[in-house]
């Protein structure tokens, strides 16, 4: 984010921050979450602005909370109660009064919010941890939608670059009517399905289309003749 900062020329104190609320925890009065604290520039001359570019990056900003920094960022980032700056007189004597004016606040939208890590961000959501390594033995053989793929193989498919490659797979077996694919896939990302009649044969598309949901897609080829040698390819777009 960013914005200029305008003041009297005076500074009550070395205490002078831009502070980000979180949102308080669920039965809290409002105003109690967590709060981030970076530092500001403030110009000594009276009327003179001073330009504040903040990046809503974890390593610029601290809290007094202990924890883990990473997933503590990670859950607030995306649930902010409010910005804004505080200046905190650095004596208890009685201090005149300060005017500060904040003006041309802007936010670059094309960044990523916060350049919060999604794989992070996936995994606090599911499992309350930042890390893969942190995710329990048990929690990791879950899989809640009973697809096949554990809840841990779908967000790690899903956001970490390279995992989908090594649990990538596709599966054909018999049906009733035709034949059986099915192959592991990612949430709207577009597979193509392709079918030939012999290894070095014309593939052509039987089947194409957006992932509905992380884990596996499934695909009835009822032309397919009991009998007949097929081959199939899943080609991901």
């Amino acid at each position: 984010m960013k914005f200029a900062l305008t003041g009297s020329g005076e500074l009550p104190g070395e205490n002078s921050y831009a502070v980000l609320k979180g949102q308080p925890p669920l039965g809290s009065d409002p105003g109690t979450g967590r709060e981030w604290y970076h530092g500001l520039n403030v110009s000594t001359n009276a009327g003179e602005a001073t330009d504040n570019m903040i990046a809503m990056d974890r390593a610029e900003w601290v809290t007094f909370d202990s924890g883990d920094m990473d997933a503590l960022w990670a859950q607030d980032i995306v649930a902010v109660e409010s910005v804004g700056v505080r200046f905190t007189p650095n004596t208890k004597a009685p201090c005149p009064a300060y005017t500060f004016t904040v003006s041309a606040f802007g936010v670059e939208s094309s960044k990523d919010p916060g350049n919060v890590d999604a794989l992070k961000q996936a995994l606090l959501e599911r499992f309350g941890v930042s890390n893969v390594a942190d995710v329990s033995a048990d929690l990791a053989l879950v899989d809640t939608d009973g697809d096949g793929m554990t809840d841990l193989d779908e967000i790690r498919a899903a956001y970490e670059a390279g995992y989908f490659s090594q649990i990538f797979k596709v599966s054909v077996e018999s049906a009733e009517q035709g034949i059986t694919i099915r192959w592991a896939c990612v949430k709207d990302r577009v597979y193509t399905l392709l079918r030939a009649d012999s290894m070095n044969g014309e593939f052509v598309a039987v089947a194409s289309g957006a992932a509905p949901d992380t884990g596996y897609q499934v695909y009835n080829d009822t032309e397919a003749t009991l009998g007949t040698s097929y081959f199939y390819k899943v080609v991901q777009q």
